[in-house]
């Protein structure tokens, strides 16, 4: 096995979105190594489960991907700790780490453009810039766009993972991925790189399934910063039609 990448995944009360990321796994362009899947859950009454993630095991591995490893936490763990225990786990080859929310669409070249940006051209930090946003309540849509702003991080954050490896075990509710980028800056110093990615692609970010983003309901609603008015429609971000419409009746089945 030669894996690169590696994408992480945490999941706390995700059993009814957590379809979302997995077919946009599933459905990733073949990146030019293999890659591993970390996934991070504690016990709750809406457990995925390890069946769950294993489901996706034969078409994962059409795309690249050599490990799934599901670890299991004896209770409840905030997010950034999440992060720390998946970030110990990164496979001894693992030069990229992707951070894949349970809630969202990746976008279909997002390992091959994580392994240009991160593993060739050996940036410590890479994230997009744009991105639409889909309230599931009310399935108002709206884009998230802070312009060229670069000293706030974005979405579809990676970074090396010999940063990954050394995330600090503390305890945030608010802020994780402002500390997560101060740690990977404090950790390469001066030769710090960051790449931040102005393109449009075919992804969506859900809102509604988890605390943090509830709070953006009304935000999306009314396209307040920082978020704009649009997309006109979900077919107009480019997504699969099968997935339009599992997001439009909610359908969690896998």
């Amino acid at each position: 096995m030669n894996i690169e990448l590696s994408v992480a995944l945490p999941v706390w009360k995700s059993n009814s979105i957590a379809w979302l990321a997995m077919e946009s796994l599933c459905r990733q362009d073949v990146p030019p190594c293999d890659w591993e899947l970390l996934v991070c859950e504690e016990p709750h009454d809406e457990v995925c489960g390890t069946s769950f993630f294993e489901s996706y095991a034969s078409r994962l591995f059409e795309k690249g991907c050599r490990r799934l490893l599901y670890l299991s936490l004896e209770t409840w763990a905030p997010l950034s700790e999440k992060w720390h225990l998946m970030g110990a786990a990164v496979s001894a080859a693992s030069r990229a780490f992707l951070l894949q929310a349970a809630d969202d669409y990746s976008f279909r070249e997002r390992l091959c453009k994580t392994h240009r940006r991160v593993v060739e051209e050996e940036h410590d930090w890479y994230d997009v810039a744009r991105a639409p946003f889909c309230d599931v309540a009310s399935m108002a849509l709206a884009t998230y766009d802070r312009g060229g702003d670069v000293s706030r991080t974005h979405l579809g954050i990676a970074f090396a993972s010999k940063h990954a490896r050394t995330i600090p075990r503390v305890v945030l509710r608010k802020n994780v991925d402002g500390m997560l980028f101060d740690h990977c800056r404090r950790e390469a110093g001066e030769s710090f790189r960051r790449f931040t990615d102005f393109s449009d692609y075919a992804w969506v970010f859900t809102s509604g399934y988890n605390t943090i983003s509830l709070k953006r309901a009304e935000k999306i609603e009314k396209g307040l910063a920082p978020y704009k008015p649009g997309p006109a429609s979900l077919e107009a971000i480019g997504l699969p039609t099968d997935i339009i419409e599992r997001l439009r009746t909610r359908e969690s089945s896998t």
